[in-house]
């Protein structure tokens, strides 16, 4: 890759969702070197995050399925389906990564399609072979997002407080914060946003404050969350 700076650029306004901006980069970099699969598959992934551009995106994924890429673009069309509703063939893209290097993300996928298909202990299945892997930090994750759903909280809590000296530490308080509002505890729930403000997911922590101080009639400090969302890509929540 001729031009690596520009596209560490790139990735890193994707990383901040300024999607548009990637692009243009992106786009300048595929002219360059259109047989670079590193900045074709980039390119993809960031098209697809626009509906205008999705076609395109997909077609591009499709072009690398015939490539040494082929797994990572599986991948992504796997997850493109589900977001789609297309389960089955969601489904099918996961399962031939079975036997690939990429397997463990393939099971984390199909595990939450078997989650959101509400088939409870299919997904408990594959979340629970990830926990001897390098995974195992997503698969608690979403066994503590699978318990909680069953109304299991203080096994919920458990998987979510394992993670609380991981790098997955944000999400862990996130989710740690909402079932404490659940419970009613607005103190415990309120800290645990707090804490994260001065993280990467802040946002996500601003719109769970906005939201509880709404609850508890709080609506001028409520609105001021909600309205330091609007210039931000949770400007769709805030509204």
């Amino acid at each position: 890759m001729r031009n690596y700076n520009e596209f560490l650029e790139a990735k890193s306004l994707i990383k901040r969702r300024e999607y548009k901006e990637a692009i243009i980069i992106l786009r300048k970099l595929y002219d360059l070197e259109p047989d670079d699969r590193l900045i074709k598959f980039e390119l993809a992934r960031v098209l697809t995050k626009n509906k205008k551009s999705l076609i395109e995106g997909k077609r591009l994924l499709e072009e690398l399925l015939s490539t040494p890429s082929h797994t990572y673009a599986k991948l992504e069309l796997g997850r493109l389906e589900a977001s789609e509703g297309n389960i089955e063939k969601a489904r099918s893209y996961f399962e031939e990564l079975l036997t690939e290097q990429n397997k463990n993300y393939a099971k984390l996928e199909l595990g939450r399609l078997e989650a959101s298909e509400g088939n409870i202990e299919k997904a408990r299945s594959y979340f629970e072979e990830l926990l001897s892997t390098p995974n195992h930090t997503y698969a608690k994750l979403e066994l503590g997002r699978l318990e909680a759903s069953e109304g299991n909280i203080e096994k919920a809590k458990s998987y979510f407080e394992e993670l609380l000296s991981t790098p997955s530490h944000t999400y862990a308080k996130l989710e740690l914060g909402k079932l404490e509002a659940s419970e009613g505890n607005i103190e415990k729930a309120k800290s645990y946003f707090e804490e994260l403000l001065t993280e990467q997911n802040k946002n996500y922590a601003k719109l769970e404050l906005g939201r509880l101080e709404a609850s508890e009639g709080n609506i001028e400090k409520a609105r001021s969350y909600f309205e330091e969302l609007l210039s931000t890509p949770n400007h769709t929540y805030a509204k």
